[in-house]
């Protein structure tokens, strides 16, 4: 309706087409990959990566770290994946496929938990919860898994913005984060919001709300 706003992202945009009279960036959203922080694999997952055409094996078999690293560990990779249908669309453009393989958990803190309860898991959330787990001094639970954008092995400088959240989110900022998983968002209205609740709250969206 005219009055209300609907917050919507890359995915979720197209099943509002053209219809909307009004809309408007409020910010971006990105998927991050990470891993148990108690991975006894961790170090070396650091040094090479994750490269695309892993991740689409991750998620469309089950597949052991040692066949991602080319190692001969034996040890299942524990797949998440979002239940959110616009979140998963982010990962189903990277990996090019549907993601057929792994398990959707719908609630962000419950994607954090099961992540953080098992040391060979795998799974996507989504920059602004591990934000907030940077915040409440719980970024030790997990992290970030570096993604390997030339498929050659090895993290290079280029591609090294996996230290925090911030180098992350300034990696994204000059482009050295696939575009596939992150967006615009965007607030649709069936008019532009020029007074009352609407209005306050786009603008507490693009401030504070940030």
């Amino acid at each position: 309706n005219e009055g209300g706003l609907v917050l919507a992202g890359k995915g979720c945009l197209d099943d509002f087409g053209s219809v909307i009279p009004f809309r408007m960036v409020v910010g971006r959203r990105a998927l991050v990959p990470v891993i148990c922080s108690e991975n006894p694999l961790k170090k070396e997952i650091l040094v090479k990566g994750i490269s695309r055409e892993a991740f689409a094996r991750i998620y469309q078999s089950n597949v052991s770290w040692g066949s991602v690293l080319g190692t001969m560990d034996n040890s299942e990779i524990k797949a998440y994946m979002p239940g959110e249908s616009c979140m998963n669309s982010y990962l189903e453009d990277f990996i090019g496929s549907r993601a057929s393989y792994g398990t959707k958990v719908d609630d962000p803190d419950a994607m954090i938990a099961r992540i953080a309860d098992n040391k060979y898991a795998l799974g996507f959330c989504s920059l602004a919860c591990l934000k907030k787990l940077e915040e409440e001094g719980r970024s030790s639970e997990l992290t970030l898994v570096p993604i390997d954008h030339d498929s050659n092995g090895t993290v290079d400088v280029f591609e090294n913005i996996y230290n925090s959240c911030n180098d992350l989110g300034h990696g994204i900022y000059l482009g050295k984060y696939p575009g596939e998983l992150y967006g615009r968002m965007y607030v649709l209205a069936g008019k532009k919001p020029v007074e009352g609740t609407a209005r306050d709250f786009m603008q507490w969206m693009i401030g504070d709300g940030q």
